[in-house]
């Protein structure tokens, strides 16, 4: 930090000095992947964007009218802002409405119609969510940058007054009239030095900051603190902070930060979410201010917070519990430097608007002391009354930070912001929240106003009201009441709503229930967690008929409301009146089944397969089952499209009978059998493939197994021996018999342990390689290798090996759960079904259905492109070297519920939603408009398949046609109901359908398909002791299968996207834009948008910024 004497009157004048006595000093170290610092502004960068852009601004708009900031939050964020002030524009911060909520998207609506902008700056996906949303106004222009920087040199300097507006930062909610809070510079050069004194600041200072931009916090706070401060900002996106919370805590260590800080539930969510040994080995001690505002303050939060980072370094006496309002410019008081952040007092005198301290009752945080010459009174807000310390009133606020009033909006601002106390003080601010002043500290009690606050997100009670009346058939209009409600000691929305005296009873109490929780969720993405059903004419009301959402509040607390039900978020779901109801033999019989294949106890008449957790592999294990089980022939289909358990039993019972085939049957078999056994069409594939290449590695499986805690070599070695000697495929080898390849199950075969240590990270590198590289010898075996490293350390590695003939990845889990078992000393009973019983199996049972096969495939594919591939930046080979690279995404678990949400409406599965964006993300990167993309199937619909170690997997082309009609939903019923088909066709093994196809002939890109898309669960943790587990890691390939592989695993956090790519075919930012697009579409679906036309599609590429990625080769 270093000091500007005199002290500037204007943000520009601040920003400007700072590049001109520093303009080296770095500005901004923006984390673009959450992780690494993917972009960098020096203080003289800064200025020079920020003139470049003002430049065009100057020509666009005069000085005074507004812009629309519609960025996610990042560099181009700050740009644009500061942009704004160089040219006397007024800036809105808002955001492009990614999640494409329709509360968000009307929101956004409102607040243009309010600002009346002359601009929206925005970047080329926010360009598509202003068409896709018809956000643009009369008299708007939108503008996309960084390309519509204008030349050096091109800006008009000027000079800001003081008391010249710098934003309007828009507070209302989207039924309400929205309100822009008035800041001037001389309200931010006055919060400014509020906050540094306040916060303690000192030369020197590195912050850190994920909150949103649009945020007051965020802007305030998180961004021009610290430059107008001359410090140095590391910027992250929320969205990578929400994904993994513990980048936070990561980053603060990494770049030993002193100044960081968040709303109450971001640190809750660390708490919550972070396991404390993903974060061992992090030093907080660097973070001596962790600020905490812009909702209620918990001392449960710290407490929680305090036991995951005090191990790291971090010291309670950090923790900075803060009061502040937007309409205060953001900041008035903050405590600190102390380790008890919060004080007792008496639960009934509080009540009674007294705050008297007491060994037991309610815990409030102490919010310290105003600072900056702002003053703080506490006033009886229906008298004026200035009321003495202890007593519970009104927050008044008096000051320079005190914003200039409401845009447009006359009679608000008398309202709030020219108040005057019985005392004569004023103009005040009147925040509408209640508390008191105890020991010269502010304590915040409650709300005067009814908003509610979740996660930072102003909700506001009339617009979920307004969604509950509308969606919700059983509540009554106007009698519905939304309020701030605790629940586990955590903030939640609450509804109180009379139900109509009609249908009543406690199966369509649940009924109504679960209604308004889906209806909270789905527009406002919060579940309601407290609900209460009232008898009609109990809601509380004043005399004038308005609802008094505190008292419903109130009677939620003391439980004295009239109700008819209620629904805590914490105790058991309101569970649908059906739940029990099977009416027929089959729906019971059904119900067992479903409850079997998805580990159940219950299941209802009116359950959804998908929606109790079941996915496209046990779909086929379902619809094989029902076959069997029931002697109907179902389609598959017909298993999909159920929308229930109840229509599902309809179909069996009207579907035609067939004769109940044999399923497998286990061979019979001594310990000394040497039989030579047939392989399995998959494995006859492989074996051919090896035997043209023995020295290839290509055809190897890897998976890393991480440990918790040093580990028993000996009993690794023993557990290895067991897992071989139950499963025959592990001590199986493979032999030529009249020219004919069989398999011989051997009755025992060694498999070593191999130890090492590794020194570090490089020479754990070069042994996983080396173990890859080395090939396997199919005639002799073994076909499993173990690598256990570093044994006795802290984080012992355990790497298997084995050949794709052996294993596939749905094999992986049954092998990895019994090896576990076996580490553990369980006595396990014997496998049922091996492999060499399946092969048998499908020699009898397949061959004779083959023919058909081949026919119908021949159909699906009549006519079909030979090449769909993304458009490559190199000339192709005339031979596909298989060399590759990586990279990696990740879907949020929120994105990922809403899709799958989505998907079940439509009949159909997250693999189909995910499959239909990448099908209509690759055909608009290619332009064509028939295409065939290739996928996996685990091929294990056949009972008793699923927990034998062995190689199913068949690989499937899916051929997708551009849908005649627009929309997600078009795209995702097609792929639909391809796949569907595909499911039908699965038997026939991949190889020969190529020789049945016969495609031409090439050897620079594979046949039928060259892009492929996988879906699968991630390997789930094994506990092996008390203290010590087992946690699956991919190790990463050194070869690219095909142009183009997007292989998605899901797993607690969300979906994890491994994109692996032909590396002399693509660059690693095609790849990373294409990767983004596919994201976008995602996102764009599941706000019921589209993207651009191809017209514009054009316009977006060409304005594309680029992307920063992490790309690595895969080793």
């Amino acid at each position: 930090m270093f000091d500007l004497h005199p002290t500037p009157a204007d943000l520009v004048t601040a920003l400007r000095l700072r590049a001109l006595l520093h303009p080296e000093r770095s500005a901004i170290e923006f984390l673009g992947d959450g992780d690494n610092v993917t972009e960098r502004l020096s203080y003289g960068q800064l200025d020079q964007r920020a003139q470049a852009l003002a430049a065009v601004l100057q020509e666009a708009a005069a000085p005074g009218e507004r812009a629309l900031l519609l960025f996610p939050t990042g560099p181009d964020y700050v740009i644009a802002f500061f942009a704004c002030l160089y040219a006397g524009v007024v800036a809105v911060p808002l955001y492009p409405p990614e999640t494409g909520q329709p509360q968000a998207v009307k929101r956004l609506f409102n607040v243009a119609e309010d600002a009346r902008p002359a601009l929206a700056l925005t970047d080329a996906a926010g360009l598509e969510a202003v068409v896709q949303h018809q956000l643009q106004r009369p008299g708007m222009r939108v503008l996309v940058t960084p390309q519509c920087e204008g030349a050096p040199g091109a800006w008009r300097e000027r000079t800001a007054r003081s008391d010249e507006l710098a934003f309007l930062q828009y507070t209302s909610g989207s039924t309400a009239t929205p309100k822009g809070v008035m800041v001037r510079h001389e309200h931010l050069l006055a919060n400014h030095h509020a906050l540094s004194q306040g916060m303690d600041e000192q030369p020197g200072d590195r912050h850190f900051s994920w909150l949103p931009l649009f945020h007051d916090m965020g802007l305030i706070f998180g961004l021009l603190q610290p430059l107008l401060q001359g410090s140095t900002l590391f910027l992250m996106s929320p969205k990578r902070f929400i994904e993994r919370p513990r980048r936070w805590l990561e980053a603060v260590s990494r770049h030993r930060i002193r100044l960081s800080g968040g709303p109450d539930f971001a640190y809750r969510l660390c708490a919550d979410r972070v396991r404390p040994a993903s974060v061992a080995g992090l030093d907080l001690s660097c973070w001596e201010v962790a600020y905490c505002g812009a909702e209620p303050v918990r001392q449960s939060t710290f407490e929680a917070f305090c036991q995951l980072a005090t191990p790291l370094g971090f010291r309670g006496r950090a923790f900075r519990p803060s009061y502040g309002l937007a309409e205060a410019t953001l900041f008035v008081s903050a405590a600190g430097g102390q380790d008890q952040v919060a004080d007792m007092f008496d639960t009934a005198a509080l009540a009674l608007g007294r705050a008297e301290p007491a060994p037991q009752g309610t815990s409030l945080v102490a919010c310290g002391a105003p600072a900056g010459g702002t003053q703080v009174r506490i006033v009886a807000p229906d008298t004026g009354a200035v009321l003495p310390e202890g007593q519970v009133g009104e927050i008044w606020v008096q000051g320079p930070t005190v914003a200039g009033g409401y845009w447009g909006h006359g009679a608000a601002t008398a309202a709030s912001f020219a108040a005057t106390d019985a005392e004569g003080h004023g103009p005040c601010l009147r925040t509408g929240d209640l508390g008191f002043i105890h020991a010269g500290q502010l304590y915040i009690s409650s709300r005067l106003k009814d908003l509610v606050i979740l996660r930072g997100r102003n909700h506001y009670p009339q617009d979920i009201e307004l969604e509950i009346e509308l969606r919700v058939p059983g509540v009554r209009p106007g009698r519905v009441a939304v309020f701030a409600a605790e629940v586990n000691d955590a903030e939640t929305i609450g509804v109180a709503a009379e139900v109509a005296r009609v249908k009543t009873g406690e199966a369509r109490h649940a009924e109504v229930i679960e209604a308004i929780r889906q209806a909270v969720a789905e527009a406002f993405g919060e579940p309601a967690g407290a609900i209460a059903l009232l008898k009609p004419g109990t809601l509380p009301k004043t005399s004038s008929g308005k609802l008094r959402r505190s008292a419903c509040r109130d009677g939620w607390r003391d439980g004295s409301l009239q109700t008819l039900a209620l629904y805590r978020a914490d105790g058991p779901a309101a569970a649908p009146s059906s739940a029990a109801v099977l009416s027929t033999d089959t729906e019971r019989q059904l119900a067992t089944l479903w409850a079997e294949l998805l580990d159940l106890d219950q299941v209802g008449a009116h359950d959804n397969f998908f929606a109790l957790g079941g996915q496209s592999l046990l779909m086929t294990q379902l619809a094989a089952r029902v076959q069997t089980d029931f002697g109907v022939a179902l389609p598959l289909a017909a298993c999909f499209t159920a929308a229930n358990l109840a229509e599902l039993a309809r179909r069996i019972d009207e579907a035609p009978r067939v004769p109940v085939r044999a399923g497998l049957q286990p061979r019979v078999r001594s310990t000394a059998d040497t039989t030579l056994l047939p392989l399995s069409y998959a494995q006859r594939r492989l074996w051919f493939l090896q035997s043209l290449e023995p020295t290839s590695a290509f055809y190897h499986v890897a998976i890393g197994l991480a440990f918790s805690g040093p580990v028993d070599p000996a009993r690794w070695q023993a557990a290895l021996d067991a897992l071989v000697q139950r499963h025959e495929v592990l001590r199986t080898v493979f032999v030529e018999a009249a020219a004919d390849p069989c398999q011989q199950v051997l009755p025992d075969m060694a498999v070593p342990l191999m130890q090492r240590d590794a020194e570090d990270e490089q020479v754990e590198r070069r042994l996983v390689r080396q173990l890859l590289a080395v090939p396997f010898d199919l005639t002799r075996g073994p076909l499993l290798r173990a690598l256990l490293l570093d044994a006795a350390s802290a984080r012992p590695r355990l790497v298997l090996v084995m050949h794709h003939i052996a294993v596939d990845g749905a094999a992986l889990k049954p092998l990895l759960a019994d090896l576990a078992l076996h580490y553990a000393g369980a006595e396990l009973a014997p496998v049922p079904l091996q492999y060499a019983d399946f092969t048998l199996w499908q020699q009898a049972e397949l061959a004779p259905r083959l023919p058909a096969l081949v026919e119908a495939w021949r159909a699906q594919l009549l006519d079909a492109p030979v090449l769909t591939t993304l458009p490559p930046d190199l000339p192709r080979p005339p031979a596909q070297t298989h060399a590759g690279a990586s990279l990696h995404r990740q879907l949020s678990p929120a994105l990922v519920e809403a899709l799958d949400k989505w998907a079940r409406a439509e009949r159909a599965t997250l693999f189909m939603a995910l499959f239909a964006a990448y099908a209509a993300t690759l055909a608009e990167a290619s332009g064509q408009t028939d295409l065939v993309i290739g996928t996996d199937i685990a091929n294990r619909h056949e009972p008793g398949t699923e927990s034998i170690v062995g190689f199913f997997v068949n690989q499937l082309p899916v051929r997708c046609r551009v849908p005649s009609a627009a929309g997600a939903t078009a795209w995702l019923v097609q792929v639909r109901d391809t796949l569907l088909a595909a499911y039908t066709l699965q038997d026939l093994p991949f190889d020969q359908l190529v020789e049945a196809l016969r495609p031409p002939r090439t050897l620079a890109h594979a046949p039928v398909f060259q892009t492929k898309f996988v879906f699968q669960d991630a390997p789930s943790t094994h506990s092996l002791a008390p203290g010590l587990s087992m946690q699956p890691f991919d190790i990463p390939r050194e070869s690219a299968e095909l142009d183009l592989l997007f292989d998605l695993s899901r797993g607690p956090e969300g979906v994890a996207v491994r994109i692996e790519y032909a590396a002399d075919l693509y660059r690693s930012d095609t790849v990373a834009r294409f990767a983004a697009r596919f994201i976008a579409r995602l996102e764009a679906w599941v706000a019921k948008a589209e993207l651009p036309s191809p017209a514009r599609r054009a316009l977006v590429r060409r304005a594309a910024s680029p992307v920063h990625s992490t790309t690595e080769p895969t080793r």
